[in-house]
């Protein structure tokens, strides 16, 4: 016997029943991943945030520490160059008292000389 337009009806109601549970599993599925992948968003966007700040904070002290390398560098060159003027200074007066000693001794050996007459 051919199925009555009611048995007909009743299957399709059942496999539409069917497939709403199936869609509404589905979609309970699809709210769960969506929330994760929310608070994944929401993870990654706090690690940028901290990121950005981790940058900013060594950029400020990349600045600071290359303006202390500057300053260092700008004292090392006063004091190198105060040093070269000491040394010059020390080597000319060590000079200038051996070349005094030297007239020293010529002078007492001028002195000591016989003089010619």
């Amino acid at each position: 016997r051919p199925p009555s337009d009611i048995e007909t009806i009743i299957r399709r109601n059942e496999t539409l029943a069917q497939e709403v549970r199936d869609l509404q599993q589905e979609n309970a599925r699809m709210r769960k991943d969506n929330e994760s992948l929310m608070q994944m968003v929401k993870d990654t966007q706090t690690d940028s945030q901290q990121l950005r700040a981790e940058i900013f904070a060594a950029s400020t002290d990349r600045h600071a520490l290359r303006r202390r390398l500057e300053n260092t560098t700008q004292q090392y060159r006063v004091l190198q160059d105060h040093v070269t003027h000491q040394t010059d200074a020390i080597i000319r007066r060590q000079k200038e008292e051996r070349m005094m000693e030297e007239e020293k001794k010529w002078a007492k050996i001028t002195y000591l000389l016989p003089t010619a007459a």
